[in-house]
C-alpha cells in the first residue's frame, strides 16, 4: 500500500559484519562508498546510505560499552597517542641537540677564554722579559 511506513527491517548479523568491515575499510562518513563497494554491496542491498549512517550512529550511542562506536574511539585514541608519542620524540630530539650545541657554545667559549688567557700569558712573558 502507498503511502504506508513499512516497518524497519531488522539488521542480519551478516549486515551488521559488513557495515563494521565497510567502515573498518573506507571509514565513517563514506556510506556510500561502502555500498558500492564488491565486497560489501551485496550484502547490503536492502541498505541505504542513510540507513547504514543512522545504524552507525544508533551504535554509537549505545551505553553498553561494546558498541563498534568504541572501536572507532580506541583507534582515534591509538591515533592520538601516537601523535603524543611522536611530538614527545621530536620534543627530547630538539632538547638533546639543543644540549648539544650549548655544550659547542661552552667550548667554543671555553677556547676563546682559554685563546685570551694564553694571550695575556704572552704578554707578560714578554714584558718581564723585555724589562729584563
Amino acid at each position: 500500500m502507498e503511502g504506508e511506513c513499512q516497518q524497519p527491517q531488522k539488521w542480519t548479523a551478516e549486515e551488521e559484519e559488513a557495515l563494521l568491515a565497510g567502515v573498518a575499510k573506507h571509514g565513517v562518513g563514506k556510506w556510500k562508498i561502502i555500498l558500492e563497494d564488491s565486497e560489501f554491496g551485496p550484502i547490503l542491498t536492502d541498505r541505504s546510505n542513510h540507513k547504514l549512517k543512522y545504524k552507525w550512529r544508533r551504535w554509537s550511542v549505545r551505553p553498553s560499552g561494546n558498541s563498534p562506536f568504541m572501536a572507532d574511539e580506541a583507534a582515534k585514541e591509538a591515533q592520538r597517542v601516537s601523535h603524543t608519542e611522536e611530538e614527545q620524540r621530536v620534543s627530547e630530539t630538539k632538547e638533546i641537540q639543543g644540549i648539544s650545541e650549548t655544550k659547542e657554545m661552552q667550548r667554543i667559549s671555553k677556547s676563546a677564554e682559554d685563546t685570551e688567557s694564553m694571550r695575556q700569558l704572552a704578554n707578560e712573558i714578554y714584558e718581564r722579559c723585555s724589562r729584563g
